[in-house]
């Protein structure tokens, strides 16, 4: 029987404090003869005491908002937590950011996660070197421009683990929380180990604080035996600090429009697949159609495009509601076209630059350009929230809202408030708009910023691009995504983008696709048109095993999330597939282990670089 959000949120922080009690108590004597205590020596630096590891010689610092390097002596507070301790940074007057240095950590990998949805997540050798600002610190400049094509190896952001090949400890250093400010985590080599910063505030905008001084998020900070053990911890911390907030709403499955037919739609194409998911999907428990990008004539003029859809989205809503299935709308709110009529007119409404003009907006690979919505302006805001509000009117209740980094950008604004807190209450009033009974899907979003504001992530890059053959590489860009990212999990649903079983992928890469993606759990929706679909391959997609595994209470668990490490960060999938048929950069995890709707429980290995056959066989929990 599938168990409650509550049921397994206590279940995984019961396997946590297992795997504590059967773990060294404390990293007692480090091999140089001193007890390992956390706290503060005599040097000034730090020592933190985690299991079966002694962290010494940390040290925190800040950067001062007029300084030009981190160089404001920051103080370091410590909670004790299972394998480690919790950190809180203070410095005092207002700072750029507060930074944690943590010398000659024994690894040589790193588990790097990316800044946003569609960013690379892998498990990587630690470089000799990163890109620094001109301050001295990481650059981290994926904030600042919302690329993945700007990720580099060895920089990461919201959390990492950290490991010396595949025996001893695993670290993991993590974010639990970014409603102020972003968390980036880089790793360096350093002798036989590697030095690792963290520092909260890695976009470097204003941050101020209660009584003249400024305390970071808190960050974990633990060890584990095992990869997989020191994620456990992470996840059970960070579903502790969200713990009273409340659950995610579960998505509902179905069908998108994007992945086949990308902006290409109009309402003779939706109304065709109304009838298929009514017929074929809605009877297995799987009611969405989502119409993606293209009924829209630019963005920013959120209505419906009169030559693709003429009756309109009140039209195309009632024909998808009146068959009692949910309809499902994309936006990508914060961003708006500089020819679009919503672009024209009063220039505050965007965000701005130093020079006072609106931040005008260029992403890899798309030639259009785009100013940036003020969600703390309230005209702004409602280029946004005034047309959610009427596609909630017409019965639309899944809001896929992409492009969401934007809205996290630097810059001027109406309310002095960093691009985080600016995401963040754009968010809170979009939900307001779009009703209590809407499911909020985000998409190419930072991660943690979105936590407590969405129902569902995607948490991979697509894995179908309009003009590109589908290539096994995507498969394996979402697994790796899902055995980095599952530990979000309770506090929000992942979506591992839709599923595609059409040619050419052969039959064993369509199955093995509709397993790993139903891993990430009940957001399963397929992305191929269901009307020409061969029955065939359609049967892959919705075989009995993989819509278990899909309906289970949890996503599954990686197992061997660091057994293989990279030189390369690939920055998309479209470019790793030009390495076939050499294979995937960096193999994902080959075996996962999930719980099914049913209560059976699966344990499921996939063969990367060889046939692409998928293996699932029903175990013992």
């Amino acid at each position: 029987m599938a168990r409650s959000l509550d049921d397994l949120a206590a279940h995984l922080t019961a396997t946590a404090a297992l795997l504590i009690a059967t773990a060294l108590a404390g990293c007692g004597d480090d091999g140089g003869g001193d007890a390992c205590v956390t706290g503060a020596a005599d040097d000034g630096t730090y020592t933190l005491a985690l299991d079966g590891l002694c962290l010494r010689g940390v040290t925190a610092h800040a950067r001062a908002v007029d300084g030009a390097t981190w160089d404001v002596a920051a103080t370091i507070a410590t909670t004790d937590v299972d394998g480690g301790v919790v950190v809180t940074l203070a410095a005092p007057g207002d700072v750029l950011g507060v930074a944690l240095e943590l010398p000659g950590v024994p690894a040589d990998r790193m588990l790097q996660q990316g800044y946003q949805s569609w960013s690379f997540v892998g498990t990587v050798e630690i470089p000799a070197a990163v890109t620094l600002a001109a301050d001295g610190l990481p650059a981290w400049p994926v904030p600042a421009s919302g690329d993945p094509v700007d990720e580099e190896l060895g920089a990461g952001y919201h959390a990492a683990l950290f490991r010396r090949g595949t025996d001893g400890p695993a670290l993991v250093v993590g974010a639990l929380r970014a409603d102020v400010a972003v968390t980036g985590l880089a790793a360096v080599r350093a002798g036989d180990g590697a030095d690792v910063t963290v520092a909260w505030g890695a976009a470097r905008e204003p941050l101020t604080g209660a009584g003249g001084e400024v305390r970071s998020e808190p960050i974990l900070v633990a060890a584990a035996a095992t990869p997989e053990a020191a994620m456990d911890r992470l996840a059970a911390a960070f579903a502790a600090e969200h713990a009273a907030e409340p659950a995610p709403a579960r998505p509902p499955a179905g069908w998108f429009s994007w992945n086949e037919h990308f902006p290409d739609i109009d309402a003779a194409l939706i109304e065709a697949h109304v009838d298929a998911v009514a017929t074929t999907l809605a009877p297995l428990g799987m009611p969405l159609v989502e119409i993606d990008d293209g009924w829209e004539p630019a963005w920013g003029d959120w209505v419906a495009d009169e030559a693709r859809f003429p009756g309109g989205m009140e039209a195309i809503g009632a024909t998808i509601t009146d068959r009692g299935l949910v309809a499902g709308v994309w936006l990508a709110p914060f961003l708006v076209d500089t020819t679009a009529a919503a672009a024209q007119g009063d220039p505050t409404r965007f965000v701005r630059g130093p020079d006072g003009q609106p931040l005008v907006h260029r992403l890899t690979g798309n030639p259009r350009s785009f100013y940036v919505v003020d969600a703390t302006d309230p005209d702004g805001l409602a280029i946004a929230t005034a047309p959610i509000a009427t596609l909630a009117a017409a019965g639309f209740t899944y809001f896929k809202l992409d492009f969401l980094y934007a809205g996290a950008f630097a810059g001027d604004r109406a309310d002095a408030v960093t691009g985080v807190e600016a995401l963040r209450r754009g968010l809170a009033a979009i939900r307001d708009a779009a009703g209590p009974d809407a499911v909020i899907e985000a998409c190419g979003a930072p991660i943690l910023p979105v936590i407590g504001r969405a129902d569902v992530l995607r948490i991979g890059s697509d894995t179908a691009f309009e003009a590109f053959d589908l290539k096994f590489t995507m498969v394996g860009w979402a697994a790796r995504a899902l055995a980095g990212r599952a530990w979000l999990w309770p506090r929000i649903w992942l979506d591992a983008d839709q599923v595609q079983v059409r040619a050419p992928y052969t039959l064993a890469e369509a199955r093995a696709g509709a397993v790993v993606t139903a891993l990430a759990g009940p957001a399963y929706s397929l992305g191929d048109d269901l009307t020409t679909l061969p029955a065939e391959r359609l049967a892959l997609a919705l075989d009995p095993v993989v819509l278990d595994v899909a309906g289970g209470p949890a996503p599954a668990r990686a197992i061997g999330i660091m057994d293989t490490a990279t030189r390369e960060a690939p920055q998309s999938p479209l470019l790793e597939q030009f390495r076939e048929p050499v294979g995937l950069v960096t193999l994902p995890a080959s075996r996962f282990e999930v719980e099914g709707a049913s209560g059976d429980h699966y344990a499921i290995t996939v063969d990367w670089n060889g046939d692409h056959a998928v293996t699932v066989d029903t175990v013992q929990p």
